[in-house]
């Protein structure tokens, strides 16, 4: 019998695990101010001047959350979902970048690079 108990409590901990992540799987609303935050990061560190840079960056920044809806593919996969933000031009090789959204936290698995543009 005791086996049987813990294995209730471990079944009722791994769906309670399953209903966090449904719950807390992020969509494009919370995506839209991360790669806001992720752009104003990424200009202020290629711009040099620390005034110009904070121009930049809040302008940047409020380009991209603008226009993120336009270029990026969410897919649902309920527990966690994927994004996929695509850059390239049509002439171009591919410039996607991939984020996991899952816990409500964003994971990226590809690095901007500035020079790859």
């Amino acid at each position: 019998a005791p086996e049987d108990t813990s294995m209730k409590w471990l079944y009722l901990a791994f769906l309670v695990c399953l209903g966090v992540l449904f719950f807390s799987n992020p969509d494009m609303d919370d995506f839209r101010p991360f790669i806001k935050e992720e752009a104003r990061t990424i200009i202020q560190d290629q711009v040099n001047a620390p005034g110009l840079g904070d121009v930049l960056s809040g302008a940047g920044a409020e380009l991209a959350e603008s226009f993120v809806d336009n270029v990026t593919k969410r897919k649902n996969y309920y527990l966690f979902s994927t994004y996929e933000i695509d850059l390239t031009p049509r002439n171009r090789s591919n410039d996607a970048y991939t984020f996991v959204g899952i816990g409500g936290n964003f994971i990226s698995f590809d690095k901007f690079d500035a020079k790859r543009r």
